[in-house]
């Protein structure tokens, strides 16, 4: 029994883990580096430096991956940090080398994902969890095909919680979704970035990385988040009765932490149904199996997000 009350008191009196807070810079100017990838491995977490170069991890150690254009990628494993310690990520940069081509004019192709016959607009929720992924392929008789723009159509709605991040990821097993990420840097936005769209599109600028479409093609993935980028998004049990509340938390482990909200407060973006080869699958978290975007009364129509593709084509 006196075992097990010094045990108890040991817990108790042990400190949390403190946070991990790093700053990643260049490493021959030492300036801040805003917006680079950071990837969390131990959790498989993703998430960007802020406009100064600082990230933060829940908790530490940390075993963490940094990419970003221009730059060398470095792969770091930090012990349990100090309360307040911020650590200093160095990245050197790397020379691009081109190999010599020969210029020639390119033409500018628009890839939609609605075909013909296209439907009324209508919506699709995308509340923390939700993934939707539209897969394109590079334009049938076109050579070299290089991504300059990602259009993304919201729905009408002006949205009080969540963020969405669009992501471009490759083809994957089953030619559904994979898991390796072809920009170092997704696009996310706030409830409040959405609405002030005030023609209703999201313009997603792929011009720095010349990105060339990949024979087997891609998906554009779109993924809703909680309003706080600590919280993480808990999936309904089973038996579950309020299918439309929405459940987030700091600590997934600790139900006084988690936080409900009526789906009808997160974004949503433009679908419709068309005559097309291009196919939308959905899943409702991340442990969830995809299946795809399709109504029973329509078989010869697939339904997707509204998106279109800006690309340069020889």
């Amino acid at each position: 029994m006196l075992v097990f009350l010094l045990l108890s008191l040991f817990l108790l009196l042990s400190p949390e883990p403190a946070p991990y807070r790093a700053v990643v810079v260049d490493a021959t100017t030492s300036q801040p580096l805003p917006h680079v990838a950071v990837l969390d491995l131990q959790t498989q977490a993703r998430l960007a430096t802020d406009g100064q170069g600082h990230f933060t991890l829940p908790t530490s150690p940390a075993h963490v991956k940094v990419q970003h254009l221009g730059y060398a990628s470095l792969e770091a494993t930090r012990p349990a940090a100090a309360l307040g310690q911020v650590d200093t990520l160095r990245l050197l940069p790397q020379a691009v080398l081109l190999p010599e081509v020969s210029v020639r004019p390119a033409r500018q192709v628009l890839l939609s994902s609605l075909g013909a016959h296209a439907g009324q607009r209508s919506r699709y929720l995308v509340a923390p969890g939700i993934q939707y992924g539209v897969r394109f392929q590079p334009p049938s008789g076109s050579g070299t095909a290089v991504l300059d723009e990602i259009t993304l159509r919201l729905a009408p709605k002006t949205p009080t919680e969540g963020r969405v991040r669009v992501r471009l990821v490759a083809v994957g097993a089953g030619a559904l979704p994979g898991s390796h990420d072809l920009i170092p840097v997704a696009a996310t936005y706030t409830a409040q970035e959405l609405a002030g769209f005030s023609d209703g599109l999201i313009h997603v600028d792929l011009t720095p990385y010349g990105l060339v479409l990949p024979a087997e093609g891609f998906y554009v993935l779109v993924e809703g988040l909680p309003t706080d980028p600590r919280a993480v998004h808990v999936p309904p049990a089973a038996n579950d009765k309020t299918p439309w509340l929405i459940v987030t938390a700091l600590d997934p482990a600790d139900p006084t932490s988690y936080q409900r909200t009526n789906m009808r407060a997160f974004p949503a973006f433009a679908f419709t149904s068309s005559v097309s080869s291009t196919q939308t699958v959905v899943r409702t978290h991340a442990q969830a199996d995809w299946r795809v975007s399709a109504r029973a009364d329509k078989p010869t129509k697939s339904e997707n997000l509204d998106i279109t593709l800006h690309v340069s084509a020889e």
